[in-house]
Protein backbone atom coordinates (compact mmCIF):
# COMPACT_ATOMS: atom_id res chain seq x y z
CA UNK A 1 0.00 0.00 0.00
CA UNK A 2 1.09 3.40 -1.00
CA UNK A 3 2.89 4.95 1.75
CA UNK A 4 3.67 9.12 3.19
CA UNK A 5 6.74 9.95 1.33
CA UNK A 6 7.76 11.46 4.80
CA UNK A 7 7.01 9.37 7.13
CA UNK A 8 7.36 5.84 6.55
CA UNK A 9 5.99 4.68 9.08
CA UNK A 10 2.25 5.68 8.61
CA UNK A 11 1.04 2.87 5.92
CA UNK A 12 -2.63 3.74 4.92
CA UNK A 13 -2.22 7.63 4.00
CA UNK A 14 -6.07 7.58 2.72
CA UNK A 15 -7.86 5.39 5.78
CA UNK A 16 -10.22 8.78 6.54
CA UNK A 17 -11.45 8.94 3.00
CA UNK A 18 -14.83 6.53 2.20
CA UNK A 19 -13.73 5.89 -1.30
CA UNK A 20 -10.56 4.49 -2.36
CA UNK A 21 -9.05 4.53 -6.16
CA UNK A 22 -6.72 2.09 -6.92
CA UNK A 23 -5.24 1.24 -10.18
CA UNK A 24 -4.00 -2.39 -11.11
CA UNK A 25 -4.72 -3.27 -7.50
CA UNK A 26 -2.92 -0.69 -5.90
CA UNK A 27 -4.38 2.27 -4.03
CA UNK A 28 -3.61 5.56 -5.41
CA UNK A 29 -5.69 7.89 -4.03
CA UNK A 30 -8.18 8.74 -1.45
CA UNK A 31 -12.16 11.01 -2.13
CA UNK A 32 -15.03 11.74 0.06
CA UNK A 33 -17.25 12.18 -3.10
CA UNK A 34 -18.49 10.23 -5.90
CA UNK A 35 -21.02 11.10 -8.25
CA UNK A 36 -23.34 8.64 -8.80
CA UNK A 37 -23.37 6.05 -11.29
CA UNK A 38 -25.47 6.84 -14.32
CA UNK A 39 -26.80 4.48 -17.54
CA UNK A 40 -28.55 5.75 -20.21
CA UNK A 41 -29.88 2.97 -23.24
CA UNK A 42 -31.39 5.19 -26.72
CA UNK A 43 -34.39 3.90 -28.06
CA UNK A 44 -34.39 2.76 -31.79
CA UNK A 45 -37.73 3.32 -33.41
CA UNK A 46 -38.48 1.12 -36.87
CA UNK A 47 -41.16 -0.34 -38.78
CA UNK A 48 -41.42 -4.14 -39.72
CA UNK A 49 -42.21 -5.21 -43.34
CA UNK A 50 -45.90 -5.80 -43.58
CA UNK A 51 -46.60 -3.33 -40.58
CA UNK A 52 -46.39 0.06 -41.70
CA UNK A 53 -48.86 1.47 -39.50
CA UNK A 54 -47.32 0.15 -36.47
CA UNK A 55 -44.26 1.39 -35.09
CA UNK A 56 -41.62 -0.56 -32.66
CA UNK A 57 -39.05 0.14 -30.17
CA UNK A 58 -35.75 -1.64 -29.28
CA UNK A 59 -32.98 -0.92 -27.41
CA UNK A 60 -30.34 0.70 -29.25
CA UNK A 61 -26.71 2.46 -27.96
CA UNK A 62 -26.14 2.53 -24.39
CA UNK A 63 -24.45 5.31 -22.58
CA UNK A 64 -22.46 5.64 -19.17
CA UNK A 65 -22.04 8.97 -17.54
CA UNK A 66 -18.51 9.95 -16.51
CA UNK A 67 -17.45 9.04 -12.80
CA UNK A 68 -16.78 12.44 -11.14
CA UNK A 69 -14.49 12.25 -7.73
CA UNK A 70 -14.49 15.24 -5.63
CA UNK A 71 -12.22 15.84 -2.03
CA UNK A 72 -9.55 14.20 -2.85
CA UNK A 73 -6.09 13.42 -1.67
CA UNK A 74 -2.58 11.57 -3.49
CA UNK A 75 0.82 10.75 -2.53
CA UNK A 76 1.35 8.65 -5.58
CA UNK A 77 1.58 10.17 -9.39
CA UNK A 78 0.49 7.21 -10.71
CA UNK A 79 -3.15 8.58 -11.46
CA UNK A 80 -1.88 11.60 -12.73
CA UNK A 81 0.58 9.60 -15.17
CA UNK A 82 -2.40 7.65 -16.05
CA UNK A 83 -4.10 10.57 -17.28
CA UNK A 84 -1.44 11.84 -19.15
CA UNK A 85 -1.51 9.25 -21.43
CA UNK A 86 -4.44 10.64 -23.16
CA UNK A 87 -3.94 14.13 -22.67
CA UNK A 88 -0.22 15.84 -21.87
CA UNK A 89 0.06 19.95 -21.48
CA UNK A 90 3.59 19.02 -23.47
CA UNK A 91 1.00 18.39 -26.65
CA UNK A 92 1.30 14.94 -29.12
CA UNK A 93 4.65 14.48 -28.20
CA UNK A 94 3.74 13.74 -24.47
CA UNK A 95 1.20 11.51 -24.93
CA UNK A 96 1.07 7.66 -25.35
CA UNK A 97 -1.71 5.67 -26.06
CA UNK A 98 0.31 2.36 -25.39
CA UNK A 99 -0.42 1.48 -21.75
CA UNK A 100 -3.83 4.17 -21.46
CA UNK A 101 -6.22 0.90 -20.83
CA UNK A 102 -5.89 0.34 -16.92
CA UNK A 103 -7.38 -1.94 -14.18
CA UNK A 104 -9.42 0.84 -12.40
CA UNK A 105 -11.81 0.44 -9.27
CA UNK A 106 -13.59 2.76 -6.81
CA UNK A 107 -13.65 1.12 -3.50
CA UNK A 108 -16.62 2.28 -1.20
CA UNK A 109 -15.63 2.00 2.76
CA UNK A 110 -17.57 1.63 5.82
CA UNK A 111 -16.88 2.92 9.01
CA UNK A 112 -14.42 0.43 9.61
CA UNK A 113 -12.28 1.13 6.61
CA UNK A 114 -13.42 -2.02 5.12
CA UNK A 115 -15.29 -3.10 2.27
CA UNK A 116 -18.55 -5.14 1.67
CA UNK A 117 -17.76 -9.13 1.30
CA UNK A 118 -14.65 -8.95 3.62
CA UNK A 119 -14.66 -11.22 6.78
CA UNK A 120 -14.20 -8.96 9.94
CA UNK A 121 -14.92 -9.84 13.53
CA UNK A 122 -18.21 -9.49 14.92
CA UNK A 123 -18.38 -5.46 15.92
CA UNK A 124 -21.23 -2.75 16.51
CA UNK A 125 -21.98 0.69 18.23
CA UNK A 126 -22.61 0.91 22.39
CA UNK A 127 -26.09 1.56 22.99
CA UNK A 128 -27.16 3.99 25.55
CA UNK A 129 -26.73 2.89 28.86
CA UNK A 130 -24.70 0.44 28.07
CA UNK A 131 -20.77 -0.28 28.61
CA UNK A 132 -18.35 -1.85 26.05
CA UNK A 133 -18.39 -5.69 26.93
CA UNK A 134 -22.04 -5.70 27.39
CA UNK A 135 -22.29 -4.24 23.52
CA UNK A 136 -19.39 -6.86 22.38
CA UNK A 137 -21.51 -9.77 23.32
CA UNK A 138 -24.84 -8.43 22.16
CA UNK A 139 -23.33 -8.30 18.94
CA UNK A 140 -21.71 -11.39 18.68
CA UNK A 141 -25.58 -12.44 19.27
CA UNK A 142 -27.09 -10.08 16.87
CA UNK A 143 -24.40 -11.29 13.92
CA UNK A 144 -23.86 -14.83 14.22
CA UNK A 145 -26.67 -16.13 16.77
CA UNK A 146 -23.57 -17.27 19.17
CA UNK A 147 -23.59 -16.50 22.75
CA UNK A 148 -20.52 -15.67 24.37
CA UNK A 149 -19.08 -14.39 27.81
CA UNK A 150 -16.75 -11.45 27.73
CA UNK A 151 -13.24 -12.74 28.97
CA UNK A 152 -10.77 -9.70 29.14
CA UNK A 153 -10.00 -6.27 27.08
CA UNK A 154 -7.46 -7.08 24.36
CA UNK A 155 -7.22 -3.21 23.12
CA UNK A 156 -8.56 0.09 22.42
CA UNK A 157 -7.91 1.52 18.92
CA UNK A 158 -9.39 5.49 18.42
CA UNK A 159 -10.11 6.34 14.96
CA UNK A 160 -10.94 9.79 14.13
CA UNK A 161 -13.17 10.40 11.19
CA UNK A 162 -13.12 13.56 8.72
CA UNK A 163 -15.40 15.91 10.71
CA UNK A 164 -13.68 15.41 14.06
CA UNK A 165 -15.61 12.81 15.46
CA UNK A 166 -13.58 10.23 17.91
CA UNK A 167 -14.26 6.67 17.83
CA UNK A 168 -12.93 4.28 20.24
CA UNK A 169 -13.06 0.86 19.28
CA UNK A 170 -13.28 -1.64 22.29
CA UNK A 171 -11.33 -5.14 21.11
CA UNK A 172 -12.32 -8.33 23.55
CA UNK A 173 -11.73 -12.20 24.22
CA UNK A 174 -14.58 -14.12 24.44
CA UNK A 175 -15.33 -17.62 24.80
CA UNK A 176 -18.23 -19.50 22.95
CA UNK A 177 -20.73 -20.78 25.21
CA UNK A 178 -23.31 -22.45 22.24
CA UNK A 179 -22.58 -25.36 20.72
CA UNK A 180 -21.39 -24.69 16.89
CA UNK A 181 -24.06 -25.78 15.24
CA UNK A 182 -26.19 -22.67 16.30
CA UNK A 183 -23.66 -20.58 14.06
CA UNK A 184 -26.37 -18.63 11.73
CA UNK A 185 -25.51 -15.35 10.45
CA UNK A 186 -28.22 -12.84 10.56
CA UNK A 187 -28.02 -11.51 6.61
CA UNK A 188 -29.54 -8.30 8.14
CA UNK A 189 -26.55 -7.07 9.14
CA UNK A 190 -23.62 -9.64 7.71
CA UNK A 191 -22.93 -11.53 4.45
CA UNK A 192 -21.66 -14.67 6.21
CA UNK A 193 -20.56 -15.71 9.31
CA UNK A 194 -17.55 -18.54 9.99
CA UNK A 195 -14.71 -20.12 11.79
CA UNK A 196 -11.50 -19.55 10.92
CA UNK A 197 -8.35 -21.58 12.02
CA UNK A 198 -5.00 -19.81 11.71
CA UNK A 199 -3.68 -21.46 8.91
CA UNK A 200 -7.21 -20.47 7.10
CA UNK A 201 -6.48 -16.68 8.47
CA UNK A 202 -3.14 -16.87 6.98
CA UNK A 203 -4.47 -17.61 3.24
CA UNK A 204 -7.37 -14.75 3.06
CA UNK A 205 -5.92 -12.09 0.84
CA UNK A 206 -6.35 -7.92 1.20
CA UNK A 207 -9.81 -8.79 -0.94
CA UNK A 208 -11.13 -11.39 1.84
CA UNK A 209 -10.19 -9.25 4.80
CA UNK A 210 -9.02 -6.69 6.77
CA UNK A 211 -5.55 -6.48 8.27
CA UNK A 212 -6.43 -5.25 11.65
CA UNK A 213 -9.39 -8.13 12.28
CA UNK A 214 -6.60 -10.56 11.37
CA UNK A 215 -3.92 -8.96 13.72
CA UNK A 216 -6.80 -8.75 16.96
CA UNK A 217 -7.43 -12.49 16.20
CA UNK A 218 -4.19 -13.71 16.43
CA UNK A 219 -3.81 -11.18 19.61
CA UNK A 220 -6.87 -13.65 21.10
CA UNK A 221 -5.31 -16.94 20.14
CA UNK A 222 -1.94 -15.86 22.43
CA UNK A 223 -1.77 -17.97 25.92
CA UNK A 224 -3.20 -14.97 28.84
Amino acid sequence: MVQFAVNTTRIDPYKNFKFRVTVDQQIVAGVSKVSGLKRTTEVVTHRDGGQQAMKFHSPGVTNFEPITLERGITYDATFETWAQTVFNVEGDAGMSLRNYKKNMTIELYNLHGVTKGRYLLPAGRVEPNELPDQAAAREAFEETNLRVEIAGLLGVRLWVMDDGEHNYFFMFRARLHSPLSDLQPNLDEIDDARFFSKEEMDALTVDETWAGAIAIAYKALEPN
